[in-house]
């Protein structure tokens, strides 16, 4: 079963499902979140998704959709774990830097990413990854 957390390690969480997908995120909250270029994301069932430790500090901001999308983070160490969409009922996106396992991430095709949300977004000198299918903002 994968398992990941927060830096500090108060906040552990694990799943006991494969992603339905890996999406990239170029939008600029994740910019903002990730101080990254992008967000690499598991969509999970959230179903198959639990967390343990510390209570996770939470921060609500309202998505392109008009709806909320929740951000779950170590009030410790400021680690952002994972993100409820209300767009998308039932599922949690897992950060994908958060994963204590990093072997799958580099060798398996499972945690390719098929998705990119926000392209029009996406930073200049940052290549598009081929083979992923690209939405200009977000999926409609």
């Amino acid at each position: 079963m994968p398992t990941g957390g927060c830096a500090c390690g108060a906040i552990q969480y694990a799943f006991s499902s494969d992603p339905h997908s890996v999406l990239l995120c170029n939008c600029p909250a994740c910019h903002l979140s990730t101080n990254s270029a992008f967000s690499t994301n598991l969509v999970l069932p959230y179903s198959s998704f639990s967390a343990s430790g510390a209570a996770p500090t939470t921060w609500q901001r309202t998505g392109k959709s008009g709806q909320p999308v929740t951000n779950h983070f170590c009030g410790v160490c400021g680690t952002l774990m994972w993100v409820l969409p209300a767009v998308l009922p039932g599922t949690v996106l897992v950060k994908a830097g958060t994963l204590h396992e990093r072997k799958p991430l580099l060798e398996s095709e499972l945690y390719r990413p098929g998705v990119e949300l926000w392209a029009k977004d996406r930073w200049a000198w940052c290549p598009s990854v081929e083979g992923v299918k690209k939405f200009e903002e977000a999926m409609s």
